[in-house]
């Protein structure tokens, strides 16, 4: 596959800082959305993946870290970013991460960055998983353990991580992407 440097996959870097947690995230899915929007790396756009089969919305926006490739699902790392505001799929987000939640989706290991964005103040306390309410992480993980029920598909949310270790685990994808797309 050959690919523009122009593509903001491509083009865009993961860190705001490199010496910070500030990442970058590409808005793939909005808050309140139905619609499954999935990044196309060859292009560099937002495409329709498909529309949810179950009856309940994202509660959450969710996107992709640019310059990351996940081995385990073979995709850009995900990202889902607390918060009550709604974004627009194709915009980036400057987010500072808070943790990781360990996901099984069918089998295949496909873990969710946990992140809030860095320009909303009232998230400011927010620095780790331990730091977020109780009620919503529950509401997170039964959302991403129930929106597939209708398609048959079984998955799971297997475990927490904290912010120390999944800013291990980015910079991880981030090797692995330098390796796939042969960047020196």
């Amino acid at each position: 596959m050959s690919f523009s440097m122009q593509n903001p996959f491509h083009a865009v870097p993961v860190w705001g800082d490199e010496n910070s947690s500030e990442i970058h995230v590409i808005l793939e899915i909005a808050s309140g959305d139905t619609v499954k929007y999935e990044y196309d790396k060859q292009y560099g756009m937002v495409m329709v993946d498909r529309i949810l089969k179950t009856p309940m919305p994202y509660p959450f926006n969710y996107g992709l870290i640019p310059q990351t490739w996940n081995e385990f699902d073979n995709d850009p790392l995900d990202v889902v970013i607390l918060g009550d505001n709604t974004f627009h799929p194709g915009v980036l987000v400057p987010c500072r991460v808070v943790g990781m939640l360990s996901v099984d989706d069918s089998g295949e290991r496909d873990d969710k960055i946990l992140a809030v964005p860095t320009g909303d103040s009232r998230l400011s306390h927010i620095a780790d998983i331990s730091d977020i309410d109780e009620k919503e992480l529950e509401t997170l993980i039964y959302f991403m353990e129930h929106y597939k029920d209708l398609e048959k598909k079984q998955v799971s949310v297997t475990g927490r991580v904290n912010a120390e270790e999944a800013l291990k685990f980015i910079k991880e994808c981030q090797a692995c992407y330098k390796q796939k797309f042969n960047i020196k």
